[in-house]
């Protein structure tokens, strides 16, 4: 099932000649990875981003404890800030956010019907 991720801030860079090469950076903001459902693996992204997918199949718990993190200690005591999660490491005018960032290399080919 293809997933629409949500990027924020996008700049593609690059240079073109007998190959495409470049870059794809954005920021995915965590308010709205919650609302991106990774049906396969049982969690959001927000959960598969913060590494902090709680229970399988149920969407509702992911990045519970990273949130608190962001404002106070987690719920789960268990749960460590600095060790346990994958906290977003900037911020867009939606809030806490992930970099994305990917390369790419292209060529031109000729189609023949």
């Amino acid at each position: 099932m293809p997933i629409l991720l949500p990027l924020r801030e996008v700049v593609i860079e690059g240079t073109y000649g007998a190959w495409v090469t470049g870059t794809i950076s954005a920021k995915i903001p965590m308010s709205e990875a919650r609302d991106v459902d990774v049906v396969d693996l049982g969690m959001t992204l927000c959960g598969l981003l913060a590494a902090d997918n709680g229970d399988f199949g149920d969407l509702e718990d992911d990045c519970r404890n990273v949130e608190a993190c962001l404002d106070e200690p987690p719920p789960d005591a268990a749960w460590d800030c600095a060790a346990d999660g994958n906290l977003p490491d900037t911020a867009t005018d939606c809030g806490p956010a992930w970099t994305l960032l990917a390369c790419f290399e292209a060529r031109p080919v000729e189609a023949v019907f």
